[in-house]
């Protein structure tokens, strides 16, 4: 009797694609310029951004589905076009680029002098099965790299909603959310240096 909840559980969150489809990529976008409501913002001192630390089984090229809180599984038939990992250090750098709010930004290995060093751990960044969201949770920290401290932390945690439970919607839903929660990291960076 405990196999029927179980595979109603995972049927009413598969996303299995027919055999012979084919596999769609998608790119994690930035936030824009547009996305940025503060207008002539002083452009604070250039900013570093290291490559994001992100749950080992979330960074590959699968995108992640959690049939229960404790458990963790992948959509069928689409994947990121790299590494989680990657995908989330380019749009934290371009995002940051086009804030307008800092002087320069650059990688750690790009030769860029900066006073501060954006850290950020990717704790989730999924869909729920459980409620029907997708979810991301950044926990960022901010560093002095001349006095090796940290000057400040703060976690972000964003849902949204699914307008359909297909694949490609998924992919759509956690991009779109991710633009959000990257201008909300960089309008509470430049806050706090």
């Amino acid at each position: 009797m405990r196999v029927l909840p179980l595979v109603l559980l995972l049927a009413a969150c598969s996303l299995v694609p027919d055999p012979g489809d084919r596999i769609d990529r998608f790119l994690i976008s930035p936030a824009t310029t547009a996305d940025f409501k503060r207008v002539g913002a002083v452009k604070k001192s250039p900013l570093l951004i290291e490559t994001p630390g992100v749950y080992a089984p979330l960074d590959n090229t699968r995108i992640a589905l959690k049939p229960t809180p404790s458990t963790i599984d992948y959509i069928a038939d689409v994947e990121w076009a790299d590494r989680l990992s990657t995908l989330i250090h380019e749009s934290l750098i371009q995002s940051a680029q086009n804030s307008g709010f800092f002087e320069a930004v650059g990688r750690m290995n790009s030769g860029l002098q900066s006073k501060h060093l954006l850290v950020v751990d990717v704790r989730k960044f999924d869909k729920s099965c459980a409620d029907g969201v997708v979810e991301i949770e950044y926990f960022a920290q901010v560093m002095d790299t001349q006095e090796r401290r940290i000057l400040a932390s703060k976690s972000f945690v964003l849902t949204g909603d699914l307008k359909e439970n297909t694949a490609t919607d998924v992919a759509q839903a956690l991009n779109q959310i991710n633009k959000q929660s990257l201008v909300q990291v960089m309008e509470w960076l430049v806050s706090v240096i």
